[in-house]
């Protein structure tokens, strides 16, 4: 009877240990399943050309007391392999930032949680001149480990605007080639995002670099900017060797004149053709299939 009872008070011993273990445990231990994550960027229209725009992927996960869990970078051949992530990660709640195209000029920063992350522009961080920033597209999504089902999708968005400058009759201005490297300054550009990818960081100006041909009297930017709103305080400045301010073209005035929606748009690209003559300067909206202006060197 003796040993009767000693079994039952073993089988009932072992059975509440392991439902205290269940119950203490289930939240720090994987789900048997990896969760999948497909990445999907559509532009400006219904079809998916994430492989077009999107070579690399630094993704971050948050669980819902702020704290990151994990960070795990995708590189163009692993997104060639599988446009998404399979993951790991115990019961719970979990926010998923994802930043595309974080290359040279960006650089994340802040502490191991949500809050203070930053994405900045590299040269901002380091006191340098600013040339350029990354064509960065980000990602937010919420879940919930385990869930219904058993992938979602992550919608990325733009996070930068294509900059195209045309200038042509400076020659007045510059006697070099050198020289008209400095040609173009932006004022008031944003240098940074918060992992919400609001606009944070000071305000800044950046130098762009010029491509010139002084045989022909042109000069020719390319570059990216973060995301702005049409109502902006940006003016693209033309500089004489000096330094000293020519021309400026006042951004939100342009993008009204012509009529250039940002809000919504993901793919934007803003061109502007500066033309000096002997008495006067004239802007407009640069046509590179017209035979009046050509970018090429």
């Amino acid at each position: 009877m003796s040993n009767h009872k000693n079994i039952g008070i073993y089988i009932a011993s072992l059975l509440l240990l392991l439902s205290s273990c269940i119950k203490e445990d289930r939240d720090n231990c994987p789900v048997d399943t990896p969760h999948e994550l497909l990445f999907i960027y559509t532009g400006n229209g219904e079809n998916d050309i994430f492989r077009s725009k999107i070579s690399r992927v630094n993704l971050y996960v948050f669980d819902w007391e702020d704290s990151l869990t994990d960070s795990i970078f995708y590189d163009e051949e692993s997104l060639g392999s599988f446009q998404g992530a399979y993951l790991n990660l115990p019961y719970g709640e979990y926010r998923i930032i994802c930043w595309g195209n974080v290359n040279g000029y960006s650089e994340i920063t802040g502490e191991n949680n949500y809050s203070s992350k930053r994405l900045y522009q590299s040269d901002y961080l380091d006191g340098g001149t600013i040339r350029n920033f990354d064509s960065l597209y980000y990602s937010s999504l919420n879940i919930t480990i385990p869930s219904g089902n058993r992938s979602d999708t992550l919608f990325f968005k733009s996070a930068h605007i294509r900059m195209e400058i045309f200038v042509e009759g400076f020659d007045a201005f510059f006697d070099t080639k050198a020289d008209a490297t400095g040609l173009i300054e932006i004022t008031n550009a944003y240098v940074g995002y918060d992992f919400e990818m609001n606009a944070t960081g000071e305000k800044s100006d950046i130098y762009p670099v010029t491509i010139t041909d002084l045989s022909e009297d042109i000069a020719f930017a390319e570059f990216n900017l973060l995301r702005f709103g049409e109502d902006n305080d940006i003016f693209i400045n033309i500089l004489d060797s000096d330094g000293e301010v020519r021309f400026s073209v006042n951004l939100k005035e342009f993008l009204d004149d012509n009529g250039i929606e940002i809000e919504g748009v993901n793919e934007i690209v803003i061109p502007i053709y500066i033309r000096f003559d002997d008495v006067s300067v004239s802007v407009s909206v640069a046509d590179w299939n017209s035979n009046d202006v050509k970018p090429v060197f």
